[in-house]
């Protein structure tokens, strides 16, 4: 009876510190653990991307700060901005010049709400809202997140949907809405350490187009680790993309409005 207790208690114990744990095991797939009331995260990403059909190098740099605000429900506070060089193509003349530009995209608001845990319930479950505000554009995000801990495995799935407004100039608003599939599959090697795989497939489809700009969706795949310590967590995630589903530009990809590579990190740390 005593051993019995004993077990019962180290697994509350276990659902209970799981429950208030938000390491990411994925950088682009979200899992449904939220912080518990009082906790804070800060939480800096960096977003590299190249290989289009012309010469092209961003960043995408987010500085997020996330807290519990009542059990089962968290919000966060994004700073984002970006770094491009990219080659365009002069429309008189045909030549390529290379462009460089550093730009704030804007602040982004969170909320988060766990509806079941993935270690104590069946499935986890957890919805979440993301708008982003910014000069240059205005986007509204909705995700139902899944996922579910076996052993040392880790599952988890995406289904996400954006609504965007693009304001080109005083007269001109360029719309689309996307909707994404991700996907995330790791192994927990040791308490502090997994290794993954990750897929994510987004479909774009336009309301309002810019020029030559057509519906799209490309597959990306590829290994995602993390690693936890004392206090801070770090999560890295390398995608390559596979095919192009829709509107292929260069053989079976799509090198105008999506990258060959992309390479996300996540740190975040517990204050």
């Amino acid at each position: 009876m005593r051993f019995r207790a004993l077990l019962l208690g180290g697994a509350i114990a276990l659902a209970a510190s799981y429950a208030g744990a938000t390491e990411r095991s994925f950088t682009y797939t979200y899992e449904t653990p939220v912080l518990r009331p009082g906790q804070a995260e800060l939480e800096p990403w960096v977003t590299y991307r190249t290989g289009r059909d012309e010469y092209y190098r961003r960043y995408d740099l987010r500085l997020e700060f996330e807290g519990g605000v009542v059990q089962g429900l968290q919000t966060a506070l994004y700073m984002n901005f970006s770094s491009t060089a990219e080659d365009q193509r002069d429309e008189f003349t045909g030549e390529l010049f290379r462009t460089q530009s550093t730009n704030f995209q804007g602040v982004s608001n969170e909320w988060k709400y766990q509806l079941t845990d993935p270690l104590a319930d069946p499935l986890g479950v957890a919805f979440y809202l993301e708008g982003t505000f910014a000069p240059q554009k205005t986007e509204l995000e909705a995700k139902a997140l899944f996922d579910k801990h076996v052993g040392g495995a880790i599952f988890a799935f995406n289904l996400v949907g954006e609504y965007e407004w693009e304001y080109a100039d005083s007269d001109t608003t360029y719309t689309y809405a996307i909707v994404e599939a991700d996907l995330g599959a790791a192994y927990e090697l040791t308490s502090a350490v997994s290794l993954g795989l990750e897929l994510n497939a987004p479909f774009k489809f336009y309301g309002t187009a810019p020029p030559g700009a057509e519906d799209n969706a490309v597959l990306n795949a590829g290994p995602a680790f993390r690693a936890r310590f004392d206090g801070w967590w770090v999560a890295t995630s390398v995608l390559a993309q596979v095919v192009a589903l829709k509107h292929a530009t260069s053989d079976h990809l799509n090198l105008e409005e999506h990258e060959r590579f992309q390479v996300r990190t996540i740190w975040g740390f517990h204050l």
